[in-house]
């Protein structure tokens, strides 16, 4: 009998190498709406290999478990743990900070054909409770499940459920026979799954007699599984090609193991399941909970490997020569000869990382201006008070500019790359590097621009990528 033909996982990318994806799914609008009220961020991963592998209920075993396509971590097998995750920086996610591995059940048609995934999008969110629920970070090593691979019915709760991305696109509990096909169009078959949101504090991983995690929705954590975690929402997408039929389509099982060898099993797709086992940089995944989910903000993908939060800033005014800013919410910049304001910002620098496991490094502010402008940051002294410095006493900034923050009138954050800067200040032994933030030149600007500072929710920060 011959093998059978395999759908191998090749992304298609758009001119800018970003999946492409088709339309959003979407799974009744409840999940979008606590999306956009609260606090996200997410994370696609390319497919990378399938291996009989299961790392969470038979670790150490490899070739025992039923069949997964592997996404995220290139190398992710049964031996797989934290601090090999983190060891590795080969990945298919396009978030540098996360060096999770994600799985789940191959699929196949019911002539035997394999259908490997190609991608997986998983949504990281709180719930529109975020300000009364507040979330907690992965510990390292947390390691989660969701679905059953033991179920012959629709998910009661809907934490799982089947699309067709296709035209016209149809979603639901129930599983797909066919999915529409229209020449010319992606059509793209997708699994969606839930994971729960509350986490017993106690064990980094499921076992056979115990889940570690139990699902909350919207409403305080049980009392067994009190420490609120982020809930993913992960999303598996299969280029189906020109043949859009699924009648008994199949997912793997655990092998039947006969003299001491796995035999293949295959199930219904109610079976549809899902593991994640976290490599995200701790760094990294306290950011997203506290700036991006406990903040009810929308992060997307903007995730840093690590940060530093400023430890000094203030502002100085021509018009307040001897008046010291230091302890206000907010730092100023203007440019006006009448009105002239400068920001000034410090940040500690730490040898967490080594420059391979970042790209860039970014000087992040969060403000606004009275009208689109550019902030530009100048090299400053690091021996000043926040306390006691005026326009009397001030540093003497550099002269030229080194780097531009473009700034809008709606209030955000925005960045300016300082990646040579702060790699040089590194080379140099330094432990700490200053920044002063001014306005445009020529002394004839009346625009005003402004930051938040540490005193505030959202600091300035050193974000490396």
């Amino acid at each position: 009998m011959p093998p059978p033909t395999v759908i191998a996982g090749k992304p298609q990318l758009d001119s800018a190498g970003k999946l492409l994806t088709g339309a959003a799914l979407d799974t009744g609008g409840k999940l979008k709406a606590a999306i956009a009220t609260g606090g996200q961020f997410n994370v696609e991963c390319r497919y990378s290999h399938t291996l009989p592998d299961d790392a969470i209920f038979l670790f150490g075993k490899p070739g025992h478990s039923m069949i997964h396509d592997f996404f995220g971590s290139v190398t992710a097998d049964a031996n797989v743990t934290f601090d090999s995750l983190r060891a590795q920086p080969n990945i298919t996610c396009d978030v540098p900070a996360d060096r999770s591995s994600y799985w789940a059940p191959a699929l196949r048609r019911a002539d035997g054909e394999i259908i490997r995934p190609y991608a997986q999008k998983t949504y990281y969110n709180s719930s529109p409770n975020y300000p009364e629920y507040p979330v907690h970070p992965f510990p390292a090593g947390f390691r989660s499940i969701t679905g059953n691979h033991m179920g012959s019915a629709p998910d009661p709760n809907g934490l799982i459920t089947f699309g067709c991305l296709g035209y016209p696109g149809s979603w639901g509990t129930a599983k797909m026979n066919a999915c529409p096909i229209k020449v010319g169009q992606r059509n793209t078959f997708a699994i969606s799954l839930l994971f729960p949101n509350c986490w017993d504090g106690k064990n980094l991983s499921p076992t056979k007699d115990h889940n570690n995690v139990a699902w909350a929705g919207d409403d305080a954590c049980p009392a067994a599984y009190p420490v609120r975690i982020p809930r993913l929402w992960m999303q598996l997408w299969y280029d189906i090609g020109e043949n859009g039929d699924l009648n008994g389509a199949q997912l793997s099982l655990d092998p039947q193991m006969i003299d001491g060898k796995p035999v293949e099993r295959w199930g219904s797709m109610y079976t549809a399941h899902a593991d994640f086992y976290n490599g995200w940089s701790p760094r990294g995944m306290q950011y997203a909970v506290e700036y991006c989910l406990n903040h009810g903000r929308s992060c997307n993908k903007d995730i840093p490997v690590d940060y530093q939060l400023a430890d000094r800033d203030t502002f100085v005014n021509v018009a307040e020569p001897i008046t010291a800013h230091g302890s206000e919410n907010r730092g100023e910049a203007r440019d006006l000869s009448s009105d002239r304001r400068i920001g000034l910002i410090h940040f500690p620098l730490n040898d967490r990382l080594s420059p391979s496991d970042y790209s860039n490094i970014l000087v992040r502010l969060y403000g606004a201006g009275t009208e689109n402008g550019n902030l530009f940051l100048r090299s400053a002294p690091d021996n000043w008070s926040e306390s006691s410095t005026s326009w009397n006493n001030q540093p003497t900034c550099g002269a030229s500019n080194l780097a531009a923050i473009y700034t809008g009138t709606n209030e955000q954050y925005r960045s300016a790359d300082v990646t040579a800067l702060v790699k040089q200040a590194l080379a140099d032994g330094k432990k700490e590097i200053s920044f002063c933030v001014v306005g445009p030149g020529g002394g004839m600007s009346g625009a005003r621009y402004w930051f938040d500072t540490r005193e505030t929710a959202n600091p300035p920060m050193l974000f490396y990528k």
